[in-house]
């Protein structure tokens, strides 16, 4: 497995590559692939990239490229945006249960747009002091980098290396229409395999839920090419043994067609869909109309299925608010994470100590407040030895301590906060009269008397604060409460005494704030659900 992972990684460029693509290099990676190999699979990256609705992505989801493909851009030594025009991988037989696992049976290719610099390319893998030797460098782990053109380089394991090297006779196979079809330009994918040949031990694992499907893998090969000429058109051919075994994979794919149009139709139906992710409605709403008019046809032996999506509107915009709207989402719930942790941290603290800290580290001469209660917590949080770098007789901006504003753990970063200057925090306890939070005194969870499951003690406050800062949300039971509150999607995420974290929403009456916020004036508010 510790081979295979490279590979895998680096198919992942087919959606983090750039524009400007060619039509391919004359040393093409599809002349290398043996046509009795077992799969092959062939992405023009640069062009993927250059489709408008994938610039779009890219505009409104900032650094998403290298948060999910940065592996395989390590690996390779480039930048994919820049560098990178195709990625090809094949592999001349799955692995059996008894092979040798040393010995991965995969080779991966890379073409680029300009010339490469041969001693950039997989930093982390070679020897120390490793040379290029007859246009090949060996890695630590048996795999070989073979530099074959300018613009082409290949890594595989060295014991396919003389094989690779070797002219491939022209032959036919079983593959060879699959690679014809993958040396169309218009091809921006194109996937080609011989399912028969996997191991019963691959099939046998395979989830129930795929049961219903096995006939697909019954198929001698099958081809699919995804292409985007006037729409995103789809297109899969099998190939199998005789006319029955055909009948039979047609009913499958045609049940496969009812299966995603009722699965397509059903998600966008959901109520429960987030704000930004209902834009994509529309989109769904089309793609299910294609899925629809999708074709499945038969003739003799080979069975063929065709859908063309075809998209009423604005497609980059609907994509890209879907993926802002997942994004959105996954940032929340990281969020909400995050005051977990901040919460659980408090109580493991309250269980040593017997009281939640002091809203501030003050100095016992003076009661001046020197250091935030966040400070506090942090051998909680699994920061030990940051926090012994503190001086705590010294306030935060003091020479020394403000030193470690730069250290802020991301347990106190509000994710997707783009207003945030480093070091700073919105995760903020309320402080004042009535609140779980005293300024300068430990505060007893038996001090809480309207339930711990109904009492806030931090929130995402408005303001950014500097972490290690003693300041908080300064609260006033006189005054409104959603003011000093952040608020995405009209709503606010709370932390309770009792560990859990709620989204509260903007619409909540004042005199409900501070129900929740006053730990013991005997009104504790309603339930909320999360």
């Amino acid at each position: 497995m510790r081979r295979i992972r490279p590979f895998l990684s680096v198919l992942a460029l087919a959606f983090a590559g750039p524009a400007l693509a060619v039509a391919g290099p004359v040393d093409s990676p599809l002349e290398r692939i043996p046509t009795d190999a077992e799969l092959f699979v062939h992405i023009r990256v640069a062009a993927i990239w250059d489709l408008p609705v994938m610039q779009e992505i890219r505009k409104h989801y900032p650094g998403a490229a290298d948060a999910i493909f940065g592996p395989a851009e390590r690996f390779l030594g480039q930048k994919a945006e820049q560098q990178i025009d195709t990625v090809t991988v094949y592999v001349n037989r799955f692995p059996r249960p008894d092979d040798d696992d040393e010995v991965f049976p995969g080779v991966l290719q890379v073409t680029t747009r300009e010339p490469y610099d041969k001693k950039k390319l997989i930093p982390g893998h070679r020897k120390a002091q490793a040379e290029d030797k007859d246009g090949v460098v060996k890695f630590d782990d048996g795999m070989e980098l073979h530099f074959l053109s300018p613009k082409h380089y290949a890594v595989l394991d060295m014991g396919q290396a003389e094989a690779f090297r070797k002219p491939l006779a022209v032959k036919p196979g079983p593959l060879a229409a699959a690679l014809k079809t993958a040396r169309d330009p218009a091809a921006m994918m194109t996937i080609g395999g011989r399912p028969e040949r996997l191991p019963k031990s691959v099939t046998e694992r395979l989830p129930q839920s795929f049961k219903p499907y096995l006939s697909l893998l019954t198929a001698k090969t099958f081809t699919v090419t995804v292409s985007t000429e006037k729409s995103l058109a789809i297109h899969a051919t099998f190939t199998t043994a005789d006319d029955d075994a055909a009948k039979r994979l047609e009913d499958v794919l045609t049940g496969v067609k009812k299966d995603a149009e009722a699965g397509v139709t059903a998600f966008g139906e959901r109520d429960d869909l987030p704000v930004n992710v209902k834009e994509m409605t529309g989109l769904l709403r089309d793609v299910a109309a294609s899925v629809h008019a999708a074709t499945v046809t038969r003739d003799g032996s080979t069975v063929s299925a065709k859908v063309s999506v075809t998209v009423k509107g604005d497609l980059a915009k609907m994509v890209a608010g879907g993926v802002s709207g997942v994004r959105k989402a996954a940032n929340r719930l990281k969020s909400s994470n995050n005051l977990k942790q901040l919460s659980l941290a408090i109580l493991n603290y309250s269980d040593v100590v017997d009281g939640v800290p002091p809203a501030a580290i003050v100095d016992p001469a003076t009661g001046k407040p020197l250091l935030s209660w966040r400070v506090a917590m942090l051998p909680y949080l699994g920061h030990d030895a940051l926090y012994k770098q503190f001086k705590l007789t010294e306030a935060w901006d003091s020479p020394h301590n403000k030193k470690l504003l730069a250290e802020m753990p991301a347990v106190f970063a509000l994710p997707g906060d783009a207003d945030a200057k480093a070091g700073e925090t919105r995760y903020l306890a309320f402080v004042g009269k009535g609140t779980v939070f005293n300024a300068t005194a430990q505060t007893r969870l038996s001090a809480v008397k309207d339930g711990d499951a109904s009492t806030v003690m931090l929130c995402e406050s408005a303001k950014h604060v500097p972490w290690t800062k003693p300041e908080d949300v300064d609260y006033d039971p006189a005054k409104p409460v959603a003011g000093a509150l952040h608020f995405i999607d009209d709503t606010c995420q709370v932390a309770f005494v009792n560990g859990s974290v709620k989204a509260l929403a903007k619409t909540l009456e004042d005199k409900l704030w501070h129900q929740f916020i006053q730990m013991a004036d005997g009104n504790p508010p309603p339930a909320v659900k999360k």
